[in-house]
């Protein structure tokens, strides 16, 4: 199997992986022949960012030398909470002498756990999945000992430019959109962004025609 997609998945650092996930990842297994591997990493509240963070650390390690992937064959991809998790552990690898992800994937990036962003305002109407302050809440409660605008964990705050390739898949209806493109505005050559006109919240997952277009762009992304 040429392919790892090594995925980080969402839910606030909260909840547990959905079947929506599962049925998503299946797509892309089979469109891609791509062995997919999924860290149920631990949980808020009982956890925090101080467990989580040099859980998937440790657990990318692993992986990487139990399978033996090749850099060039492997893509870090996750959604929402799991997508800022992903530019977490982007940077944590910074240090380590092991295989970093060719290609970084993300589906509406939870990219600053304090929401305040003030154009998340102007959406909220618009977010039938995500609310402000309870979103932030969750937030405060995963940082742990960490500064809510620390790198680690509101990565929207990281050099960006020593990541590799990034792309970013967004919905306009979705309060993160706002820090999305809030990164756009940044001159960062290696992010590239796909934003979706009135999608909602990780709506890659969702059984509409736009899920199945982004969807063929990420086919392409992971095989070139």
């Amino acid at each position: 199997m040429s392919k790892t997609i090594y995925y980080l998945h969402g839910g606030a650092y909260w909840w547990q992986p959905s079947n929506l996930h599962f049925k998503m990842l299946q797509k892309l297994a089979d469109a891609n022949q791509a062995r997919v591997i999924i860290p149920v990493y631990p949980k808020s509240p009982r956890y925090t960012a101080d467990d989580v963070l040099p859980y998937i650390l440790d657990n990318y390690k692993k992986t990487i030398n139990k399978y033996h992937i090749m850099s060039s064959a492997l893509t870090l991809m996750g959604d929402s909470a799991g997508g800022g998790l992903c530019l977490s552990l982007l940077e944590l690898l910074e240090h380590e002498t092991i295989a970093q992800p060719h290609r970084v994937i993300l589906f509406s990036p939870w990219l600053d756990i304090s929401n305040s962003n003030p154009d998340m305002k102007s959406i909220q109407h618009t977010d039938p999945l995500l609310n402000i302050e309870a979103l932030a809440y969750q937030g405060e409660i995963y940082s742990g000992s960490f500064k809510t605008d620390a790198p680690l964990v509101s990565p929207i705050n990281a050099d960006f430019s020593k990541f590799p390739p990034v792309d970013i898949f967004s919905g306009t209806h979705d309060i993160l959109y706002a820090d999305v493109k809030k990164l756009s505005r940044r001159d960062n050559d290696n992010v590239n962004f796909y934003i979706f006109p009135k999608m909602n919240h990780v709506f890659v997952t969702f059984p509409v025609p736009e899920a199945e277009k982004a969807l063929s762009i990420v086919k392409h992304l992971i095989t070139h």
